[in-house]
């Protein structure tokens, strides 16, 4: 639960039920100390470098770049303070699963971060990852590091998700628009080619929250059934909830987040999808060309209105028999076709009838089989 007076968490959050592969963390940014003598800011993946201005009139020198870890997701890096620190950016999720179908699970997010410092080591070198003594490297070997070494790395932004699907295809982005949210009265709607993609609400500063048709954005594909419910916090509220540093990433603490976040949302109302028109519109589709279509439901809409149909008696007797061969008589409202009463069950994933009682199981792997073992990457014991 969480306190919208005080603006803290609250202790305690219900369970994912169902899916946890499709719950965890999407993207991470943390900073991290590194060594200047091996860290100048020089290699080629440093494209752009910046002179800042502090507050003392002092300059600050810094080298930023992109690194292309094929074939996975790219790697935002930026050399700070004189060669003294590295802030990095990247996908977690795309490091344990190439396709990026699924979330990273909070207990292996620190593995995810030792093999991009390793990529990474030869630009950038972690100062706890250097024997002052011996000078020796010890970048290959994590579990000789600086035991302190995560609570070294500071997170100044942590993306959090999780995907639900629905087997309904008339539940879309545009079922929950009307959902009033708590604290928040102003949202942003964002389409792709027509269709609203995502609504996004919240302050850029604490957390930022976004539900998105993951199917249309990911795979260009606006009936896939898959959504995605992402909550974007930055350094305060990672501070709240002790998530500031990279040894405070975990399950409990994210799913608290998530829990709190997603209950502030109230997208879990139940809302009302009309299955049957989408349907019959399914059927046109397969029956007559785009713009018959179009007539066709025209036509539907203005005799439900009781306004007279501008098409020729020819072309209204061959809607009228379509429509009849469909079940569906001209001058009924598109609507009465059936309305169902749907909501998004966080705890399973998956966007339910309010009348069915059903429960629902954890699966057993990733529907698409992407997922790669953690070993391949580092594994953490």
């Amino acid at each position: 639960m969480y306190n919208l007076d005080t603006d803290e968490p609250q202790s305690g959050s219900m369970l994912f039920t169902a899916n946890t592969e499709y719950v965890g963390i999407d993207k991470i940014r943390l900073i991290y100390p590194v060594h200047q003598g091996y860290s100048d800011g020089s290699y080629d993946l440093f494209t752009k470098h910046r002179v800042t201005k502090t507050r003392g009139n002092g300059r600050l020198l810094d080298s930023i770049g992109t690194a292309a870890a094929d074939p996975r997701a790219s790697i935002y890096v930026e050399l700070r303070n004189h060669g003294t620190e590295a802030l990095i950016e990247f996908n977690p999720a795309r490091q344990m699963d190439v396709a990026g179908d699924t979330l990273c699970h909070p207990d292996v997010v620190a593995a995810t971060v030792i093999w991009v410092m390793q990529e990474l080591s030869y630009v950038v070198m972690p100062r706890f990852a250097v024997n002052f003594q011996t000078q020796e490297i010890l970048i290959g070997d994590w579990k000789k590091w600086e035991p302190s070494w995560m609570s070294l790395c500071r997170l100044t932004r942590l993306d959090l998700a999780r995907d639900c699907y629905s087997a309904f295809p008339g539940f879309s982005i545009d079922s929950i628009l009307n959902v009033r949210k708590s604290r928040y009265k102003n949202d942003y709607i964002y389409r792709n080619n027509g269709v609203n993609e995502s609504i996004t609400w919240g302050s850029k500063s604490g957390v930022r929250c976004t539900v998105y048709n993951k199917s249309l954005k990911h795979h260009k594909d606006a009936k896939g059934g898959w959504f995605r419910f992402e909550a974007q916090a930055h350094t305060e509220v990672l501070k709240r909830y002790g998530l500031r540093t990279l040894d405070g990433v975990c399950e409990a603490r994210v799913n608290q987040l998530l829990w709190d976040k997603w209950n502030q949302s109230n997208m879990g109302n139940p809302v009302s999808t009309s299955d049957g028109a989408f349907d019959i519109t399914e059927k046109l589709k397969g029956a007559l060309a785009d713009r018959e279509v179009a007539t066709f439901l025209g036509v539907a809409y203005a005799m439900s209105k009781g306004l007279p149909p501008v098409v020729s008696n020819k072309s209204l007797n061959k809607y009228r028999k379509i429509g009849m061969e469909m079940g569906f008589v001209l001058g009924n409202d598109l609507d009465s076709l059936g309305h169902r009463n749907v909501r998004i069950d966080f705890a399973s994933g998956l966007v339910v009838d309010c009348e069915d009682n059903n429960e629902y199981r954890q699966t057993g792997k990733d529907s698409n089989g992407t997922i790669e073992p953690l070993e391949k990457h580092i594994e953490l014991v």
